[in-house]
């Protein structure tokens, strides 16, 4: 069983019990700060169970449409269930090989997959093509990268190596792959980057 075949395996485990208490109003403000309205194309990516995937249609962008993405077909599956807009569509995909024209997006969330994804220049890359020029995208964890590795390296082993980088770093390869940073916040409550394709 490959790495992949075995996250994948683990967070369809998680799925049926997964549950994000608490984190609606804190996300909605923050996914405001990307500063993006009216009828845009949002991608959700590693949507997990849909719980930032509701909000973002719910009460950030209501007037959008939503793409949801995720590598674990059964937390997608939850997603799907739990639908309350009929402007989201479900996508099980990898997200370092996006199925979606360039240029197609207006704006990206990525809350709470980061450390999931190792290849962060092939991401940084394939986010790039899929943007429209003048998108923007959201790295979002409500805890810093130290706290979350020490959290990741105690679960299972399918995850137990996936660690998020300082925001600097982070922010470095955003800006090796044409993105212009906007904002970067790391604190022990709050880890934010918002980068933006150049127009």
């Amino acid at each position: 069983m490959t790495d992949s075949t075995k996250k994948i395996a683990f967070f369809d485990r998680l799925a049926h019990d997964w549950c994000d208490e608490h984190i609606d109003e804190r996300l909605a403000k923050e996914c405001l700060s990307i500063g993006l309205s009216g009828q845009a194309r949002i991608l959700d990516m590693g949507c997990g169970i849909g719980t930032s995937t509701s909000i973002l249609a719910n009460y950030v962008f209501p007037d959008s449409s939503i793409v949801a993405v995720d590598f674990s077909k059964t937390m997608l599956e939850k997603a799907a269930a739990n639908r309350d807009c009929n402007l989201i569509d479900f996508v099980c995909c990898d997200i370092t090989h996006l199925p979606f024209r360039s240029n197609y997006f207006d704006g990206v969330l990525a809350y709470q997959c980061l450390p999931h994804i190792f290849d962060r220049e092939l991401l940084f890359e394939e986010i790039h093509l899929a943007l429209r020029p003048g998108g923007k995208m959201m790295v979002l964890h409500f805890a810093s990268s130290n706290i979350l590795n020490e959290m990741h390296s105690k679960l299972d082993s399918a995850v137990a190596r996936d660690m998020l980088p300082k925001i600097d770093i982070l922010a470095q390869t955003a800006r090796s792959k044409g993105f212009l940073v906007i904002d970067s916040v790391e604190r022990e409550d709050l880890y934010k980057l918002i980068i933006e394709k150049p127009q």
